[in-house]
């Protein structure tokens, strides 16, 4: 992403994150939870296999599961992965999304919105920032407290794989 692309991008996540501060958040059980989706970036094959088993998981657990992603020019489904996603040329100059499957993911009322990310990436915090998740869980990281309503504690040598465990281990302790 270019610097002109990557300021723009930062003014309209810090935008997002104003915006989103007026939304009603909320949170249920994870039992009574029906619809989770799944925010992610990856780097590596073994990454793109923790979320398919982490979405295997959550589908055993009778839950609606959907799974979006960002692919910078270079990565491009590397993985072959089934599900939805967006890629750097659905961008404009301003950092706008033109992506219509990225509109659509934002807007599911999700019960819970995992975000696993082993990389930093503007555009995945835009979608979080955005999102109409009742309810984003994702790791510690600086600047992120006003990304999420849960942060999870896992340090990011510990790998996305700890992560999702974690995440779920801490969802199913929710009563209330």
């Amino acid at each position: 992403m270019n610097n002109v692309k990557e300021f723009f991008v930062k003014r309209k996540l810090n935008e997002a994150i104003n915006s989103s501060k007026h939304f009603d958040r909320k949170s249920t059980t994870f039992t009574e939870s029906k619809r989770i989706g799944i925010l992610f970036g990856i780097s590596t094959k073994e990454e793109a296999d923790v979320i398919r088993q982490l979405i295997h998981q959550l589908t055993e657990e009778k839950k609606d599961v959907q799974a979006f992603t960002y692919f910078g020019k270079k990565e491009l489904n590397l993985y072959n992965f089934p599900f939805e996603y967006m890629t750097e040329d659905e961008m404009d100059w301003q950092g706008g999304m033109q992506s219509e499957k990225a509109f659509k993911f934002i807007n599911q009322p999700f019960d819970y919105l995992l975000y696993l990310s082993s990389k930093d990436s503007l555009p995945l915090k835009f979608l979080l920032a955005s999102s109409r998740a009742y309810c984003r869980v994702g790791a510690v990281q600086e600047g992120d407290k006003d990304l999420l309503e849960l942060m999870i504690g896992v340090p990011s040598s510990e790998g996305i794989s700890v992560l999702s465990e974690e995440m779920l281990s801490y969802l199913k302790k929710i009563n209330s």
